[in-house]
């Protein structure tokens, strides 16, 4: 017969052993209705092995306009990018304090886009309606006392601010919402080191007479939290970059643009570019549809004058030797040559066609496809000067597009225009024909 400590050293055994199963549950299920966002976009971040001599920070127009690896692959810069759609400069300060604690920048490049433009947005310091966003920022630091405080002060009027502190509170009921990322993140991990090109849509950007005289108040706010970003880069010798970068704009970005200019003065860590008017990119080639944000093309030509200012003014190591860059820059040529293989409208392959990483014969069979202004603008753009040959049945455009230096051919591509739609014509109607994309 048992005796009674037996009994209780079971009963004991037996809720420890329930506990530590459901710990174990719950942590699985955390795991997989969490939003993967924040992974997908910070993994590379976090790694042990490699570091980042500049932080890059700021809105989309951040995200989608300088490219971490195209720095590295010219300049040998190890930067990563910490932009997100909307993001203020609230919360670049407290992502800084976050991201600090893991690397230590030499170089803070921080986008000025909203310094006064959000203030008038709930308490200025978050998009209400980008809650999402904010989740991919916040989520991939741990709890700790800061990340409290960080919450506490951006989320102050949000009800539901504790979501950033314990996401599951938010996330437990995503059951219904689950894809295949969620399961299968760790694929889909950023190899941009943080940046997001735009792929497959183009647009004509309309740019508003830019006005150089006018000026405005930078009080409030965010204005407030820079400040208090370059006080805290000073203290632990770190520079200060600040960039309006270049996109269409209203007239209250111009008069921000053109009043920061002193700011810099102020501080002897801080540097302060106008980019808005320097015409670096073409309404024409180097936009997507939403009349915004850069595709490929844009993006490439803003990392490049970036790259070559920090190269030039700012004592950064060139790491285009390291191993560890070099492996991340052949999966980065990977992820460009998957891109060009998934497109199937022409105009977006010349849009991708601008990186130097890659060159194109083009032999064109319709006389159309030459007389179309904005197709010609587009192979222009990307260097490409047609060969123009006899009528081909099924085809009136072939592409055949390899790696520059190594005469990999990454993508045959042909393209027949929609007939369905020959009396309303554009660009966009000459796709990839089905043969091909088969």
């Amino acid at each position: 017969m048992l005796s009674k400590m037996s009994i209780r050293k079971k009963r004991i055994i037996s809720v420890v052993l329930f506990i530590a199963f459901l710990t174990l549950s719950l942590g699985a299920c955390i795991r997989v209705l969490e939003h993967k966002s924040s992974k997908i976009k910070y993994t590379e971040f976090f790694r042990k092995d490699i570091d980042y001599d500049c932080f890059l920070m700021g809105s989309s127009i951040m995200l989608n306009s300088v490219l971490p690896m195209e720095m590295w692959e010219d300049y040998g810069i190890a930067s990563y990018n910490f932009g997100s759609s909307n993001c203020t400069p609230a919360e670049d300060f407290y992502m800084v304090r976050e991201a600090m604690k893991y690397k230590q920048p030499k170089l803070i490049v921080i986008d000025m886009m909203g310094v006064v433009e959000f203030n008038e947005i709930g308490n200025g310091k978050y998009m209400w309606t980008q809650v999402e966003a904010q989740h991919t920022q916040f989520d991939c630091f741990p709890l700790t006392k800061s990340k409290i405080e960080a919450v506490n002060d951006i989320f102050d009027i949000y009800d539901d601010r504790n979501d950033f502190l314990f996401n599951f509170i938010m996330f437990h009921n995503r059951w219904s919402e689950l894809e295949e990322q969620d399961f299968c993140w760790r694929d889909k991990i950023n190899v941009e080191k943080g940046a997001l090109t735009n792929i497959g849509t183009l647009g004509k950007a309309e740019f508003a007479p830019y006005n150089k005289d006018e000026t405005t108040s930078l009080e409030g706010v965010n204005y407030d939290y820079f400040i208090a970003l370059v006080e805290l880069c000073r203290s632990r010798g770190i520079d200060v970059l600040a960039l309006y970068i270049p996109h269409p704009v209203e007239e209250l970005n111009m008069q921000v643009a053109n009043s920061l200019g002193p700011v810099a003065d102020k501080y002897d860590n801080l540097t302060y570019i106008n980019m808005l008017d320097m015409g670096l990119q073409d309404p024409d080639t180097d936009f997507t549809s939403d009349n915004l944000h850069p595709n490929l093309s844009g993006a490439l030509k803003v990392s490049d004058y970036v790259g070559k200012y920090i190269r030039d003014n700012y004592d950064l190591p060139d790491h285009r030797g390291d191993a560890e860059w070099i492996n991340d820059g052949q999966r980065y040529y990977e992820y460009k040559k998957d891109n060009i293989r998934s497109l199937e409208a022409f105009p977006y392959y010349l849009v991708q066609l601008s990186d130097d990483d890659f060159e194109a014969e083009l032999y064109v069979y319709n006389e159309e496809v030459l007389e179309d202004e904005w197709l010609c603008e587009l192979m222009d753009n990307a260097g490409i000067i047609p060969v123009q040959g006899k009528d081909k049945d099924g085809c009136d455009a072939e592409l055949v597009i390899k790696g520059t230096g190594n005469g990999e051919i990454v993508e045959k591509a042909a393209f027949k225009y929609d007939d369905k739609k020959e009396k309303d014509r554009t660009v966009f109607d000459l796709k990839k024909t089905e043969s091909e994309q088969s």
